[in-house]
């Protein structure tokens, strides 16, 4: 992953895709709680089909190891880089060494972020830990 977190809060996961071919045998699909949020994030950051989304619901900040086009999908609400305060949704480039501070959302329950090369390891959505 070229990014670290440098803080986090219960409640974000990441989230692979959800699985396909698994309902019939009683498997639930899992993926985005707000599938149609996750691919704006997705598409919106450049990242091939099938990249894991972030899902927000509690605060994070991150800094980038390299510079990296971030898709983040939500509301409207408020984020800062650097500490320069600006609103979402959007794209936008994240230089390297760069701090992304993503506040909890407000106006919706959740907020997804993606990048290109953010990978999850499992098919089931994961706990975001520091």
């Amino acid at each position: 992953m070229s990014v670290v977190i440098e803080q986090t809060f219960g409640g974000n996961w990441l989230v692979p895709p959800p699985l396909s071919g698994v309902r019939e045998y009683g498997v639930p699909t899992g993926g985005a709680f707000d599938p149609v949020a996750a691919e704006c994030a997705r598409l919106l950051s450049g990242a091939t089909e099938g990249t894991t989304v972030l899902e927000l619901v509690a605060p994070v900040v991150l800094r980038a190891q390299d510079d990296l086009i971030v898709g983040l999908a939500d509301a409207g609400e408020p984020f800062a880089v650097e500490g320069r305060k600006l609103t979402g949704p959007g794209r936008l480039v994240l230089r390297s060494g760069s701090m992304l501070e993503l506040p909890a959302p407000r106006l919706a329950y959740r907020r997804y972020v993606c990048w290109s090369g953010l990978r999850c390891h499992s098919k089931l959505p994961v706990p975001l830990i520091q």
